[in-house]
């Protein structure tokens, strides 16, 4: 998801019916590559 240019990052559950947000946050380039999409890998 992007609001006003910033990435925002959501974790969230479903089933047939319900649907649970677990969290929301806002990726940092520490854990995660320049597309913020990637997740780096552990070193």
């Amino acid at each position: 998801m992007n609001i006003n240019n910033k990435v925002l990052h959501i974790v969230c559950g479903a089933n047939e019916t319900e649907l649970w947000i677990i969290t929301a946050y806002y990726p940092n380039n520490i854990k995660w590559k320049d597309d913020l999409k990637t997740r780096k890998e552990k070193n």
